[in-house]
């Protein structure tokens, strides 16, 4: 594959299955798409990507070394971890 190659996803949040179509260059970083992810769904950077069961978690390698594109299943499956306030650690300390 070029380094000018794209491939569209389908990003899934698992928290409420919300789904979005979105393209990447092939080239681009794990930690960009990652932003640029936050900002299309309005949540944090702090998220984990699945792909095919795998967490992607290398954010300094492009989707291609990282795998993504092959194998025709261009789905991708974000976790956005609770987040814990200190009204929560208060509830559960006493």
């Amino acid at each position: 594959m070029s380094d000018q190659e794209s491939c569209t996803f389908t990003v899934i949040r698992t928290s409420d299955a919300e789904r979005k179509e979105m393209t990447f260059p092939l080239s681009q970083k794990l930690g960009d798409v990652k932003k640029s992810l936050a900002e299309e769904f309005g949540v944090s950077e702090h998220q984990r990507i699945f792909y095919m069961g795998r967490e992607l978690k290398s954010g300094g390698r492009s989707l291609e070394r990282l795998g993504l594109g092959r194998y025709g299943n261009n789905v991708l499956h974000m976790h956005i971890p609770p987040t814990t306030t200190a009204a929560d650690n208060n509830s559960s300390n006493n």
